[in-house]
């Protein structure tokens, strides 16, 4: 037995582990939930993983590590324009073909606040001012606001590809890019100004600076680099109201890696920053503050709730069935309600006040209760809304299509003639990517798992310097499974910051730092 734990490959039997669970949810809800064809199972899954990814894993553990290349000046600013150049060009395929852009109901709201000057942060006034107002008072068009957007994307893009060039090689790099901008989710996201577009570049920005103070800076960083990630870390945390838990753990990250004094310089530098945004400058621009709404933190719990209404209302005792009827109605959750997704029934005139009086601990308590009583249709209603992070075959789910809210209210419309030749590309692209192998670039569970797999493979476990590069795996990890559990709803650009860090996180991994 201790001969065979030694031969254990860790990191093939630990990724088989998570892989074997993610398969079980799948087989215990769908399939059937006898405890022995569980456990069979999951033994079957494990040892069919382990296996095969038993010889990748040798084989990476095995490769030497990158240590980059030095690169010219003239070659720096070739690689960066050149990939800026095509990424721009390539995005605008779809900005044509979509022109003036994609503005949802929250997109009209903040460009009212913009137009207005009447400023609500319970959508990130910071990102409002950034990536709406700038852009209006500049040009005056709401395409600007698209138009800088992508720009901002292609620019970041080409310091990213010029990054993995330099701590890796070219090729590398290439295939970082296409991955990233060649996926149509990518394309499509663009045209939309979401907060979740801002954070997921603030985030890759903030990786990039942090990864190049941690492997290519060998004496005390300037004091401007610092200031610089100090205010892109500070923009970045207000860009999400949940954004902490990427920027804190990146911080945390960065503690290991540069000497303690410049890293208390990026803390005092982050949270400067932070209060010259949310005090001086909300306080200038009268920023009204949204209520603390209960609603927007109980994600789970809703949709758990809501799923035991509606599939096994016969097993809620009187206090479930208190909370569930005064907010909605036996026939609303009947016929409104679907599994997974709370938004489903959200917007259709029911009483969320009640949530609001529970708070988060009674939420919480009558979430347990509903895993009590009813626990088949609360685990189907967990694992629905949450297997858009983690699980293996949701590429499609929570996708989004460009569309314009309240049209007429701004007179932002498409106009009444699109480019056919461009939507025509568009479609056959789209079609082909998700219909092929292709589809699994573009869901977040195989990316998270490549880069779990990779970083274990990578592991020496006696090394220090092979523990720190798996700090830098850890705040998409948080962000994304802490996320997850405020969802109402598949809302996947929640989590498209995951496509932006992946491939500088693999390339961390790759890297070879002396002890």
């Amino acid at each position: 037995m201790k001969y065979l734990w030694k031969k254990l490959d860790v990191a093939s039997f630990l990724t088989a582990i998570y892989t074997g669970i993610v398969c079980l949810f799948y087989f215990y809800l769908y399939i059937t939930q006898k405890a022995s064809l569980n456990v069979l199972f999951f033994f079957f899954v494990l040892c069919f993983f382990y296996f095969l990814f038993l010889p990748i894993s040798k084989k990476l553990n095995q490769m030497e590590g990158f240590h980059g290349q030095v690169l010219s000046r003239n070659k720096k600013i070739l690689t960066f324009a050149l990939v800026s150049v095509l990424t721009f060009l390539f995005l605008m395929i779809w900005f044509i073909a979509y022109y003036p852009g994609a503005f949802s109901e929250d997109s009209i709201n903040q460009y009212t606040q913009a137009i207005t000057g009447n400023y609500n942060d319970w959508h990130p006034v910071w990102h409002t001012l950034l990536f709406f107002t700038l852009p209006l008072k500049l040009f005056g068009k709401p395409s600007a606001i698209i138009l800088l957007q992508i720009l901002y994307f292609s620019l970041l893009i080409g310091y990213m590809a010029l990054t993995i060039c330099e701590l890796w090689n070219i090729k590398a790099a290439f295939f970082s890019v296409v991955y990233i901008v060649m996926n149509p989710y990518t394309c499509v996201i663009l045209l939309f100004p979401w907060k979740d577009v801002a954070f997921g570049m603030g985030a890759l920005l903030c990786t990039i600076l942090s990864v190049q103070l941690a492997l290519k800076e060998k004496v005390p960083s300037k004091n401007w680099k610092l200031l610089l990630l100090g205010v892109f870390i500070s923009s970045t945390t207000v860009f999400r109201h949940n954004a902490i838990l990427f920027t804190a753990t990146l911080l945390v990250a960065l503690f290991f890696w540069i000497d303690k004094k410049s890293w208390i310089k990026i803390l005092l530098f982050s949270c400067v920053s932070l209060f010259i945004i949310k005090i001086p400058i909300y306080h200038i621009l009268n920023v009204e503050k949204p209520d603390q709404r209960v609603i927007e933190t109980t994600g789970l719990p809703l949709t758990v709730i809501g799923n035991v209404a509606k599939e096994t209302p016969y097993l809620m005792d009187d206090k479930l069935s208190d909370f569930v009827y005064t907010m909605a109605s036996p026939e609303q959750w009947a016929n409104n309600y679907n599994c997974g997704n709370f938004n489903s029934i959200k917007w259709s005139g029911i009483n969320t006040s009640i949530v609001e009086e529970e708070g988060l601990l009674g939420m919480l308590k009558l979430m347990f209760k509903c895993f009590h009583l009813s626990p088949n249709a609360s685990l189907q209603a967990a694992f629905a809304l949450t297997d858009i992070v983690y699980g293996f075959e949701t590429g499609l789910k929570g996708d989004v299509q460009p569309y314009i809210a309240d049209s007429s209210l701004y007179e932002i419309h498409y106009p009444p003639t699109h480019n056919q030749s461009l939507l025509d590309f568009i479609y056959a692209y789209t079609r082909f990517i998700d219909t092929t192998v292709f589809k699994y670039l573009r869901t977040y569970g195989i990316t998270l798992l490549v880069m779990l797999f990779i970083t274990l493979s990578r592991m020496h476990f006696k090394s220090w310097i092979s523990w720190k590069k798996t700090f830098f795996v850890l705040p998409i990890f948080l962000y994304d499974f802490g996320t997850m559990l405020l969802l109402t709803g598949p809302d996947s650009r929640f989590f498209y910051v995951t496509f932006l860090v992946a491939p500088l996180i693999i390339t961390v991994t790759m890297h070879k730092k002396e002890e």
